[in-house]
């Protein structure tokens, strides 16, 4: 089937590209608004009409509307478009447009599982395929022959896609990085500049008292300040504010490996956001694994704390800079009430509406959650139907979806049916993996190719709720339990 013909209108007059913000100028014709304000920084005429016209712009509400739908009605021909591709410039606009409009297209999965990148690796398209990735395509998805594009190329005997592949995985790897330190970098100075005010108050503090009190007085102001002078160092670098990203988005080796070789990181505070964009400051790794009521990850870091240490940071935990926004834990009532809603009215509201209450609300509500109850949704050794006793002593912390893609905390906002909260939300059941469903069909048990559970019986979003208010429950007496037994100085035992 040959691709959609792009209407002459949809097309800016100056750059000849498809328009999302047009704008109409005094000339009476529509301009992409980036491009007819660089004309106007450079002329005073129309590029039309070349005749002298002001730079007053009025927004073309109605064709900007029609270039969205146009885009949205085929983005299903982005496979097609690659596919009939003569020459390695044809139809490079429509593929471009369709991913600026929805970068979920750029995982778009075909009937057999194949990305845009698949194809333009089939037809043998490097500049599409640098497009592709250099845009973010996801270079991981595998296809029905459990390939990947750099797979599929190397059956295919395409040693120069292989290597274009590769090169741009390294520049656009390199690129996460750089921008990764300088980030870190930029919070570790604010950090630094904190610490180093506390750090010299203290001394002063200290040195004011000496001559004044006798040496046992003065010897837990000595510690507290030798123990700031330790966590200064180790905030000197990049490092601390490496760590506590690893804590906050559930990368439990990351972070064990970083305590082995520097085990004073438990001890450094720092500034972290988590897979949901909440920030704390003034917080410690195990600190916000408490307030997350991620065990697994408390139980590693707790190995590392020395037990004053220990009984200091969960004395911190009710005062602590984030309690105000925050509060002192995290909870997922949210969500399972958002799937008791949805479970209680399915029956009595329209298709449409089951589809509005089940991407816009659950997914919302999912889009909250911390990382390792992203992880136990997606676990691939056991599913939420039976419901689980949550009681592992090893959490996997990133699966396999039922689309071939690697699920952890800080992708799962996204998946080929486009964005979590939008488009869709997580479900799991008994399934195999994570599904992003999106309902249609019946509530009795009917089946799509989207949608797969009956409210009526015990699985889908009833044993997803039950599965996740378990979970919580289980995880409050698990915190409750260490802070009982560290205010009574009995540490307990780590699982073996």
């Amino acid at each position: 089937m040959p691709i959609p013909v792009i209407p002459e209108n949809f097309l800016c007059k100056i750059n000849h590209t498809i328009m999302f913000d047009p704008v109409i100028a005094e000339d009476g014709f529509t301009y992409e608004r980036q491009a007819i304000e660089q004309w106007f920084a450079a002329h005073n005429t129309s590029p039309m009409t070349r005749e002298i016209i002001g730079n007053r712009l009025t927004s073309n509400r109605d064709t900007k509307a029609l270039i969205i739908g146009f885009l949205d009605d085929n983005a299903k021909f982005i496979h097609e478009a690659i596919e009939t591709s003569i020459q390695e410039n044809d139809n490079l606009e429509f593929i471009n447009a369709l991913i600026k409009r929805n970068s979920a297209n750029l995982d778009r999965q075909d009937e057999n599982r194949q990305t845009p990148l698949h194809i333009a690796v089939i037809n043998r398209k490097p500049n599409i395929i640098q497009l592709l990735l250099q845009a973010g395509a996801d270079y991981k998805i595998k296809n029905n022959q459990h390939q990947n594009p750099k797979k599929t190329a190397k059956e295919l005997g395409y040693w120069d896609l292989v290597e274009i592949i590769e090169q741009e995985i390294k520049t656009i790897d390199r690129m996460k990085l750089t921008e990764m330190r300088q980030q870190l970098e930029e919070i570790s100075q604010a950090q630094i500049a904190q610490l180093q005010q506390e750090n010299e108050q203290l001394r002063r503090e200290l040195m004011e008292r000496v001559d004044n009190i006798h040496m046992p007085d003065i010897t837990p102001l000595t510690i507290q300040y030798q123990n700031l002078q330790q966590r200064t160092a180790y905030l000197e670098q990049p490092v601390a504010c490496e760590f506590l990203k690893h804590a906050a988005f559930g990368e439990q080796d990351e972070a064990e490996a970083m305590l082995r070789s520097q085990p004073n990181l438990a001890l450094a505070k720092g500034t972290l956001t988590d897979c949901a964009g909440r920030t704390f400051q003034q917080i410690t790794g195990f600190q916000y694994a408490l307030w997350a009521l991620d065990w697994h990850m408390w139980k590693m870091i707790l190995r590392y704390l020395p037990e004053e240490e220990a009984r200091r940071q969960v004395e911190g935990l009710n005062n602590g800079e984030w309690v105000a926004e925050h509060g002192t834990q995290v909870s997922w009532q949210n969500l399972i009430d958002a799937l008791q809603i949805y479970i209680s009215n399915y029956n009595q509201n329209t298709a449409l509406q089951n589809r509005i209450r089940w991407s816009k609300q659950v997914g919302k509500a999912q889009l909250m959650l911390p990382a390792h109850v992203i992880n136990e949704y997606s676990r691939e050794d056991r599913s939420f139907f039976p419901c689980p006793a949550f009681n592992e002593t090893i959490l996997p912390r990133t699966s396999i979806d039922l689309y071939g893609k690697v699920v952890s905390a800080t992708n799962w906002q996204t998946s080929p049916n486009g964005k979590l909260g939008d488009d869709f939300a997580w479900g799991r059941s008994k399934e195999k993996g994570l599904w992003a469903a999106i309902p249609s069909g019946g509530m009795n048990g009917n089946t799509d190719a989207l949608y797969m559970w009956g409210v009526g019986g015990a699985e889908g979003p009833p044993s997803d709720m039950l599965a996740l208010s378990t979970l919580f429950v289980v995880r409050v007496e698990q915190r409750v339990q260490l802070i009982a037994s560290i205010d009574h100085g009995a540490r307990p035992q780590p699982n073996p």
